[in-house]
């Protein structure tokens, strides 16, 4: 949580300042991981010896809770007994005290397993959650830990979703299902025990069925399992594709790609339906089965217990104990099966997890570093390098180059030539394909990495903040100094120190909240330049032995340039400084310049000395003293680019609250039930053929009970007159008729699982894609807004559409189930026996009310829970989106801290929520025993009193005991499932709001021809705060093909006007116009058509080269290679791109090239599209002067025929313009060049 800083009460110099250092305080971060052991096991060894004496408890309350329900199997088979007997005898006395002792067992089995199953609950779900969070933990330690081209791989998609759905799958699968799973097996082994005990005959004959149950469920669970670890895979490729997208909503928005990243989107979720639609149907032919050999064990039992009762072998209690432990052993097997489904699950889902977890820890070798204090001398020894993704090119050739200790040292070269990479490996980013690199004469490899990075300080050509405040981000390069425990007053003085040094210390101190200004996620609510100056801050508040500076002037003004320039004087004294650069006049003054290209070092020397030497510094000096100008004189041009800063968006404390305000909830329509059912049925429209069949198949699945019921009464009726003529015919009649009910339980079984099955997984695909295409359709704005960062909302698309599946599926299909065998069921015993049924029937009500109860609690739970789980997500996906700033800060502990501090805050509303939910699903398993020892009761004092005979009292005693039961699994199974499903609805939901972009077919499309362009007094604020205004009465008119260019300090509101011309935001007083038209009134995706807009930070998407390139084309289709090569060669990187082995099919993503590398490929990007409008910001601030040239030549013979719009800090470096605007604090103060009206 961000500090509150007091600046009225900083102590006095005076005061002790001597504890800089708390290593006390450090906790160890370490999660001890054995990769050797299976997945089960793996997952198990998370847990620490509380969770084990936690488990070992819950196994033994789950053996007592899973034993009281064959106990109550002998109770009932000796109540039988007696209601057999008495219908022999007129002791009516005796036969009353007889059921009432046996009520007396039944209430007192039933609190043994209220207490026994609310202990086995409650241990489990604890020890799941702890072991949980430790998973999370080690799973996000190993990620910071591997090597970063790794990480490039993965993506932060994969990453939100293995830790918001897949560890989520693990802990369901080891807290309340292995509860569950003991208490089933207990079940199981005690049911036959005494089954076996009261007569091993009968026992050993319908033990038969375990092999037959067993064996073929194993297998089809094992196909169960290889189609969810191939379908989770495509889901977690599918949401990389959505965090990419929204990570660079703005790059998607001004290429008006939404409906192609959309349609990458959901062809991956359709390869994952596939996987899923394959595992609908064998989890439906494992139901199925399972059913079949069920309800075959009851014909087999009633068919071998009337042969034992006709030979006089037993009587009626006993063949109905066995019966009955037998019934209750194979239910609770049949509960096992659907464990080891859940189990094989997650051993499929934790499989990557665990691999990650076990993967050999980057750079931190087991044997002891060394830890020593670096002068920066460093030595690079015949290194040679190339990228994973590209093993046969070469970026660093058998390179030599020597770096001395506290002097600057300049490298440059051309975009692309391996600049970027040497520090990549100083860094210990990579490591080197053949070489090696000595600091102080000592191998790199053999340093303490977190020592060695804790003496150096980076500052990237793309500089990454925290979603935190100004303090924060700065205070961070304290980390892993001396000062990183260092008193508030004395960081903070630092940190001022370093900002006034950096230039940026004015622009702080106007904001509201000066260095407690939060700059949103990923510094978006500050300009380039105010981000790069306070990544310059961060970099020398550690006071590094070494600096190394990308590019640190490339986002700056030329007045910010000067700033840096001299505090680079200031610092370079008593340090080793490395810069890379493009503009070589702020290397003049380095002690050593190294040139590099095509991965080779070409010559080093002095300014003085490589300028005579003729070769390629003087051939780069050449390019970069003579650029292409504009058409006015330089002199004449020139605009002095001061004033104040602007901060560029409002309330940045809306983008990235503090966890203590994550907590507040938005607030959310309140559904009922219905509703929900509504919402799935529509969404499932296209099955409502598959919706129909399922919910038959579960109607008659629900129905088969009362006739189950029915012979039950039938056969217990008969088994009192085993000698009767009639006996064997009828007992043979009745156990076909089981046998005939096992098909068609089997047989609607696996229709109702298979339809609703494929229901849902389509519905997921469905929700998935339709909630994504919504996310891309919001206000740019809305981006900014409370929980709608890139973590969070890939952590709801991805947990929130999973948890629908509670409102359908499985769930619906046991709901469904349920309620038709209770309906049926209480439709059948009114029908038999009315005055025996209708007292019980009242009963039954309060298991289903503690059920809903326990849903509620569940529900708030998911609902204060989820917020946490969003929070430390979205700490993961920022982390790994910007690792290499994370790894060169040393923040992976700091991280990790913040990480598990939140997971603790959501444990410990677990913690809340589990008691109380485990009360309510106790008691809710204890009323079971209570209706059967109510029903017990009541149906003898009915016989007794003859106002039932012993048919009626069976067949209702039977129809609605066993309806009890399964109500008291439709509130304990999908009570879960509907709980969170029903809060994902209402997330999801939420989406359909918000000020979404103009897309409509009512609204006005322009034809492909060029327009004018006019801002009318256009005022602009950030909805976050509307008092603060970055646009202030702005009124600028362009004519169709003009060349104009927009001058200002950072953070003027430059990139604003484009942002407003673009349509990501809508003025708060004024007009934009296009062809005398407000751009708010024109369809977005027609108009971006028009547009090419070339940002600042260039952006590239997973895929290949030639994917990139026709990303820019309206009409890919009709774009051809030719046209490809032709907008290439004219970026200046054709060159590059045929230089690879694969070409234009080369893979890459936004890590795998160079800046200015990607930066000439946007530039190709935006002129395959040949658009009316082109807006450039900062065009050619990350190229080389070779590049530059190309590139202005590019641009001024593809800006003819359009209108052109610059953004520029650097006049000389314009193109050709007509006019120029100079823009400060948000006006416009002058401008020079022909002017015209609107």
């Amino acid at each position: 949580m961000p500090k509150k800083i007091l600046y009225d009460r900083l102590p006095s110099s005076t005061e002790d300042e001597s504890e800089t250092e708390n290593p006390a305080t450090e906790k160890e971060w370490t999660v001890q991981y054995d990769k050797k052991k299976a997945p089960l096991l793996g997952l198990l060894q998370f847990a620490s010896r509380y969770d084990q004496l936690l488990q070992i408890l819950g196994c033994a309350a789950g053996v007592v809770a899973g034993s009281m329900m064959p106990l109550m199997s002998i109770v009932l088979g000796s109540s039988i007994q007696v209601f057999v007997s008495a219908s022999h005898s007129e002791n009516n006395s005796l036969l009353l005290q007889e059921i009432n002792d046996r009520v007396l067992y039944l209430l007192g089995i039933g609190a043994g397993a209220m207490v026994a199953s609310y202990i086995q609950a409650v241990c489990w779900m604890v020890s799941g959650e702890n072991i949980a969070t430790r998973i999370r933990e080690a799973y996000l330690q190993s990620l910071l830990r591997q090597d970063i081209q790794i990480l490039d791989g993965i993506g932060a998609g994969q990453v939100t979703t293995s830790i918001s759905c897949d560890i989520n799958i693990i802990q369901d699968t080891i807290s309340h299902k292995t509860g569950l799973f003991i208490s089933s097996l207990s079940t199981f082994l005690s049911a036959f025990i005494i089954a076996f005990i009261r007569n091993w005959r009968l026992a050993i004959i319908v033990s038969a069925i375990l092999p037959a149950m067993v064996i073929p469920t194993a297998v089809m669970s094992m196909f169960v399992a290889n189609n969810v670890k191939e379908s989770s895979i495509q889901a977690s490729l599918a949401h990389t594709v959505a965090a990419d997208a929204i990570s660079s909503i703005n790059a998607v928005k001004s290429l008006g790609i939404q409906d192609v990243m959309t349609r990458l989107y959901d062809d991956l979720l359709r390869r994952s339906e596939r996987f899923l639609f394959k595992r609908s149907f064998w989890l439906g032919s494992i139901y199925g089965y399972v059913f079949l050999v069920l309800f075959s064990a009851y014909s087999l039992a009633f068919w071998e217990g009337s042969r034992l009762l006709a030979s006089d072998q037993l009587h009626t209690g006993i063949v109905v104990n066995v019966l009955f432990s037998v019934i209750i052993g194979t239910l609770a097997l049949g509960r096992v099966t659907r464990f080891l489904e859940s189990l094989t699950t997650a051993i499929s889902v934790s499989t990557k997890i665990l691999e990650t977890i076990g993967r050999e820890n980057y750079g931190l070798d087991s044997e002891p570093k060394v830890r020593s204090s670096i002068q920066g001398n460093i030595l690079f020894q015949n290194v040679s390098f190339a990228y994973a993704s590209l093993p046969d090119v070469l970026v660093l050739d058998d390179i030599s180059l020597h770096i001395l200790p506290r002097k600057t040292t300049a490298i440059v070269g051309a975009s692309g030539s391996g600049k970027s990479t040497i520090i990549g490996l100083l860094e210990r980013f990579y490591e080197p394909t053949s070489g090696q690199i000595l600091i102080d004469g000592i191998p790199i490899t053999a340093l303490d990495l977190s020592s060695f990075r804790s003496q150096m300080s980076l500052v990237s050509q793309e500089p990454t903040l925290s979603s935190t405040t100004i303090f924060e981000n700065v205070c961070m390069g304290l980390l892993g100094t001396s000062f990183e425990f260092a008193k508030p007053y004395r960081q903070l003085s630092m940190v001022m120190e370093a900002c006034k040094l950096a230039g940026i210390s004015e622009f702080i101190e106007t904001l509201p909240d000066g260095y407690d200004t939060f700059v949103g996620s990923k510094g978006v609510l500050l300009s380039g330049g105010q981000k790069q100056r306070l990544a310059f801050a961060r970099a020398i508040v550690r006071d590094p032995k070494v600096l190394i500076l990308d590019e640190p002037t490339s986002a700056l003004d030329q007045e910010s340039e000067s700033i840096i320039q001299a505090a680079l004087d200031t610092v370079s004294a008593t340090r080793t400084i490395i810069i890379l650069a493009h503009k070589l006049h702020t290397i003049k003054k380095a002690d050593s310049i190294i040139v590099i290209g095509e991965g080779k070092v070409l010559e080093q020397g002095t300014h003085e000395d490589l300028s005579q030497s003729k070769g390629a510094y003087f051939s780069l000096l050449q390019a970069h003293q003579n650029p292409k100008t504009s058409e006015y004189d330089r002199e004449k041009a020139e605009i002095t680019l001061g004033g104040k800063e602007t901060f560029l968006e409002g309330d940045n404390a809306r983008c990235s609250p503090p966890p203590v305000d994550v907590l507040k909830q938005t607030e959310k329509p309140e559904w009922g039930i219905t509703h929900y059912f509504i919402q799935v049925l529509r969404l499932n429209g296209p099955e409502i053929h598959l919706i129909i069949l399922g919910f038959l198949a579960s109607i008659i699945c629900g129905a088969i009970y009362p006739i189950q019921a029915f012979l039950f009464a039938k056969m217990l009726v008969l088994s009192g007159s085993p000698q009767d003529a009639s006996f064997g015919d009828s007992a043979n009649f009745y156990s076909l008729m089981f046998f005939v009910i096992a098909l068609v339980k089997c047989v609607s079984q696996f229709t109702s699982s298979f339809a609703l099955g494929v229901c849902c997984n389509r519905m997921i695909g469905r929700v998935r894609s339709t909630a994504f295409r919504n996310i891309l359709r919001q206000n740019i704005e809305w981006f900014h807004g409370t929980g709608h960062s890139t973590g969070r909302l890939i952590f709801s698309l991805s947990r929130h559409s999973h948890h629908l599946a509670g409102l359908h599926g499985s769930s619906i299909a046991i709901f469904i189930d349920i309620l038709t065998n209770l309906t049926s069921s209480a439709i059948f015993s009114l029908v038999v026996a009315w005055q025996y049924s209708l007292p019980v029937l009242c009963v039954i009500p309060f298991i289903i009310i503690a059920g809903y109860l326990r849903l509620l609690v569940l529900k708030d739970f998911e609902n204060a829970i989820s917020e946490w789980h969003k929070y430390s997500t979205e700490v993961a996906c920022e982390a790994i989106a910007s690792i290499r700033t994370v790894a060169a800060l040393v923040r992976e502990k700091q991280i990790l801290e913040t990480y598990r501090s939140t997971l603790k805050v959501a444990s410990k509303l677990a913690y809340r929520s589990i008691l109380r939910s485990s009360a309510l699903y106790s008691l809710s398993q204890s009323l079971v025993f209570l209706v059967n020892a109510f029903a017990i009761w009541y149906g003898g004092r009915l016989m007794v009193q003859g106002r039932i005979n012993l048919f009626q009292n069976f067949a209702v005693y039977m129809a609605l005991t066993f309806g009890a039961q399964d109500a008291g699994e439709m509130v304990g199974r999908p009570a879960n499932g509907l709980s969170t499903a029903a809060a994902s609805l209402v997330e999801l939901g939420t989406w359909e709001s918000g000020r979404k972009e103009h897309n409509h077919p009512n609204r006005l499309r322009l034809q492909p021809k060029t327009y004018s362009i006019c801002f009318e007094n256009v005022f602009f604020a950030y909805q976050a705060r509307p008092e603060r205004l970055v646009l202030s009465d702005v009124d600028l008119t362009i004519q169709p093909g003009q060349h104009i260019a927009i001058v200002g300090a950072s953070g003027s509101g430059k990139s604003t006007i484009l942002g407003l011309l673009c349509g990501f935001f809508t003025p708060s007083s004024g007009t934009v116009k296009i062809g005398g038209i407000d751009v708010s009134s024109l369809d977005s995706q027609s108009y971006s058509s028009l547009i090419s807009l070339v940002p600042q930070d260039p952006v590239l998407f997973p895929g290949t080269i030639q994917f990139n390139i026709l990303l820019g084309a309206s009409d890919p289709s009709s774009v051809t290679h030719q046209d490809m090569e032709e907008a290439c060669r004219e970026a200046n990187i054709l060159d590059f791109i045929q230089s690879l082995p694969e070409g234009f099919e080369t893979s890459c993503n936004n890590t795998s090239l160079s800046t200015g590398q990607k930066q000439r490929l946007v530039i190709a990007r935006a002129l395959i599209r040949n658009p009316k409008i082109l807006l450039l910001d900062e065009p050619t601030a990350s190229l080389d002067a070779l590049s530059v040239n190309h590139v202005l030549t590019a641009l001024e013979s593809a800006s003819k025929a359009r209108t052109t719009i610059i953004l520029a800090h650097n006049i000389s470096s314009l193109l050709r313009v007509d006019r120029v605007y100079n823009l400060d604090q948000g006006r416009i103060l002058e401008s020079s060049g022909p002017s015209e009206g609107c």
